[in-house]
Parts: structure tokens; sequence; C-alpha cells
């Protein structure tokens, strides 16, 4: 089988149905593939709408609107149902043209399955557009209780522990692989509940044998195809995290159970320094592929949408721990230049290998998971060293070798100091002083709505961006290590001295940018 490099996932809702007035036309309907071509993309993944309900002419679950008898969640939704509703009519099956499509243009597709939904028809999870037929005509189906401490809308989904329910999902993979010929499926852990929450421990193995499941009706369906089909599974980055909703994950890996795993977490923002050494030797042991989907957001006031160079330090980071390829979604839409070059260069890591790079260090989230692995933010004690480490995947020595590389920025962000603190840098040891005419002072920063939405707190109060040339022969390839140290402390100013951001900038000499008539 060969191994996907670049995914993309299109959820079928944002960036097609809810976009468009019905009737769309089968160009509309192939738009999702054909806005893919000529780029690094070789697999879409393409969501089945919200697990429950969906965009194409099902005949084992619950037709997108199918239930709804009065629109009362704004256009889009009603968009997404009328366009279906006509779409169908007239022959137009928009599962069938995806894949047809995306099949004839030499792309995967890889239907992606939101296994859990606490979608209602009435109560505070109302949402008839979500909600399905098999909730309804079974509601003993549910979790029900009180749900989980942090999730209450967790009582309404789906109760892994019966049969039926993992009956249910899997006639629903069966009917896109076997009908639809679609090259496998994504599982989309979504909203992470599958248990009653004191009874996660007990279950897990019954999760493990869903997978299995999966896995058995995959090959099954593949025998007969002539084919090998994939299972991908999203996960969490952290294997406390998987663990403690009932997913097993090495297990999974352990016995090839499945063929991919999607590494993400809860948040969107743009991890330059990705950490799956817990599962990375076991999947490298087992062939199975790991792809870790890089985020959008840089949580910063300055960027409210990830350059090229961040995508490529966060993609050559990635290789470095083990990926097998990179799995992208929701970019800005419709795509432009930036976008595209995202799509291009991320499919081949030889592309962005000797190109600049931003290394933007991620910073910790209000989430009280004390197993996350963010350096930042630290505040600052007096007298008091505080380190912490980028890590870089250029290759430093080639780059002065081959006299490539032509500057090396760091920049670090303190909150609420002033000239009068002094504070002291070193970079791998060695001493290094801020370049006073691009030290530069902001009243104050406010984050993107995705950055809030991610955990973040909007506001970043008044600061200091400091920034230092470092020389090149200074920086290693793989960590280096910063160390800061506030040396003196204005007394009367009691505010906390936070290091809050701290970035590496690698750029490497290019042909220059033509001006005018110049060629």
């Amino acid at each position: 089988m060969e191994k996907p490099k670049l995914f993309y996932y299109n959820d079928a809702r944002h960036y097609l149905m809810y976009r468009f007035d019905p009737p769309l036309s089968k160009s509309t309907l192939e738009r999702p593939v054909d806005e893919l071509l000529g780029t690094g993309v070789d697999t879409l993944a393409y969501g089945l709408a919200s697990g429950q309900t969906f965009l194409h002419d099902t005949k084992v679950g619950t037709r997108w609107g199918e239930l709804v008898k009065e629109h009362n969640h704004g256009i889009m939704w009603w968009r997404a149902a009328k366009s279906l509703e006509t779409a169908i009519s007239e022959g137009l099956d928009p599962l069938s043209i995806i894949i047809e499509r995306a099949h004839s243009k030499g792309i995967r597709v890889i239907p992606s399955l939101r296994i859990n939904d606490p979608a209602t028809s009435e109560g505070p999870n109302a949402n008839t557009y979500f909600f399905s037929k098999f909730k309804r005509d079974n509601p003993h189906v549910l979790i029900g209780g009180e749900g989980y401490p942090d999730k209450p809308s967790a009582s309404t989904c789906l109760n892994f522990a019966l049969k039926e329910v993992r009956e249910e999902r899997l006639s629903i993979i069966k009917e896109v692989c076997e009908d639809y010929r679609a090259d496998g499926i994504e599982i989309d852990d979504y909203v992470r509940v599958f248990f009653e929450h004191s009874e996660i421990e007990k279950n897990t193995p019954i999760l493990t044998e869903f997978i299995r499941e999966v896995r058995n009706l995959l090959d099954k369906i593949g025998q007969k195809q002539g084919r090998e089909l994939i299972l991908s599974c999203r996960a969490n980055n952290s294997e406390n995290d998987n663990l403690s909703v009932g997913m097993d994950v090495k297990t999974w890996v352990n016995e090839k159970l499945i063929n991919a795993i999607i590494l993400t977490d809860d948040s969107w923002q743009l991890n330059s320094h990705p950490n799956f050494e817990w599962i990375s030797n076991a999947c490298k042991d087992n062939d199975v592929w790991i792809y870790p989907h890089l985020g959008r957001v840089p949580v910063d006031d300055r960027y409210h949408h990830a350059t090229i160079e961040m995508y490529r330090a966060t993609a050559s980071n990635s290789i470095n721990e083990g990926a097998d390829g990179m799995y992208l979604s929701d970019l800005s839409w419709p795509f432009g230049h930036n976008q595209y070059q995202v799509l291009r260069e991320l499919g081949d890591s030889d592309i962005y290998k000797n190109k600049s790079k931003h290394y933007l260090l991620p910073i910790k989230l209000d989430t009280g998971d004390i197993s996350t692995k963010e350096q930042l933010p630290i505040i600052l004690k007096e007298n008091t060293p505080e380190t912490f480490q980028i890590k870089v995947s250029d290759d430093i020595e080639f780059g002065i070798e081959t006299n490539s590389i032509s500057d090396i920025q760091l920049r670090i962000r303190v909150v609420q100091t002033g000239l009068e603190d002094r504070i002291e840098y070193k970079f791998n040891k060695k001493s290094i002083s801020p370049e006073i005419n691009r030290t530069e002072t902001f009243y104050g920063g406010l984050r993107s709505s995705e950055a809030v939405r991610s955990g973040m707190a909007q506001r970043i109060n008044t600061h200091y961006w400091f920034e230092f040339e470092i020389p090149i022969n200074l920086v290693n390839t793989g960590e280096n290590t910063i160390e800061v140290c506030l040396s003196h402390k204005l007394s009367n100013r009691v505010e906390d001295r936070v290091l809050e951001s701290a970035e590496l900038i690698i750029n490497y000499y290019d042909a220059p940018t033509k001006f005018g008539g110049q060629m």
C-alpha cells in the first residue's frame, strides 16, 4: 500500500454545502477535489457531515435535514439540506461525485466519520440537523445520567458499550467503503466520549474490539474489491488523554489494527515543537504511519494565520520526530497564493529543507492538563536563571558550508518589563545582547478569535520584543538552549515580568524579488 504524503481534510460543510445556494452543479460538487489539483495533496479526508446525519444518499443512516421540520439554525444549515435534497433528486450524490472525481485525478479519498456526537431533538443539546433516526428510535443507546464532570453533553452521546451502537457505526463505514468505493475510513474521535464516565477503564477493551471490527470489515471489503483499504484514527497528542477516554492507541498500533494515526489536540495552536515519542517507536515497529494534524493558529497578536515559514518549521521538526507526512485542514478559503504555497510545499520535505523557517514556541494553555510539554510562559524571578529549548531541524553545518543561510534571529517577548530592569541572556551558554535598534515596546496585543477559542486570553499586556542576531555557527541542529536571567528588577514595580514568547527565525538566501519592470 502506498503511503500518503499529505492529507487535506474538508468537512464537506464549511467549504462546500454551506457556501453555495442550491441547486449545486456537478462541477461545484467536484470543487473540493479540483481545488487540490496540482498541489502536494495525495489524500483527501472528506467529512461525513455530523457523523449522525450525512451529506450523501445514505440508505443506512439519516440524511442531513431529513428530520428537520423547522429550519431554525440559520441559512447555511438550510442551504446544505436543500442542496442535498436537490442534488439527490437530480441523480447527483455528492459523495459519489467526490470519490469518482478524486479517483479520476489520482487522489485517494478517506471519508472521515465523527464517531460520536451529543445532538438531540430537544433540551440544551437540541440540534435536529445533527439528530439521527437511530437516536430517535433508540433513546436507550445514549449514555444518559449527568455526563462527565467537564462535559455535561456527554449524556446524549452514544454508548459504545452497547453492541447495537457499534453495529450502527459499522453499517455507515460499510456503506461508504463498499457501495461508494472509498479508499478507507478515518475515525474522528471528535467529542472524545465513548462510555459512561465511571466505566471508561472497564470498557476500554470494548473500544479496542470495535477498532478490531472496523479493521476486519475493511479487510473483507478490500479482498472483494482487490485492494487494501486504509484505517486512520485521530488521537490526542497525549497518551494519557487518550487512555482517559478509553482509547488504547498503543494496542491498536501494536496489533496493527490501524494504518495511520492522526495526532491532534484540543486546540488549533500551531506547535513547531511536536512530541510524539510515546508512540513513534511502536508505529515504526508495526509499520503504522504518523501524521501530525498541523494547527493553523499561532497564539500571537502579530500573526492571525500561520505563515509558510511557520509551516516549514513545524513540518521539519515533525519529520525529525518520525512523522511520515502531514495532515492539514481548514486553510483560509477560497485558497489563494499563500494557501497554495502551503499545499504545494508540505507534500515533500525536500521542497522546504533549505528554505526560510520560523520556529515559534507553543504556549501552555490554561486547560489544567499537566501532561503537556509547553515551556512558556515563564515568570522571571530576580537572580534566578530560567532556560528553555528551541529545536531546529535545519542542517546548520550544510548551511555554513554552502553559504546558503543569510542570518538567524532570536526574538523574545517579555511582558511588563521596562528598561530599568536588567535582563541577561545566553544562547547555548554564550552571552548575547539584544540589538538596541531592534528592541520594540508595545502597549498591548490582541490575539485572533481562533487563538482565544484555543484557550488563550485575548489580551497580551504591555511588553517588549527583544531581537538578537545569532551567529550561525552558534546554532545547533537539534536542541538549542536559551537562558534568561532577570538580574535586576525595579523593586517598586510589583507586576510579574513574564517571558511570554520566543522564536527563532532562520533566513536563507533567495533570488531578489522583482520590482517594477525588472527581469
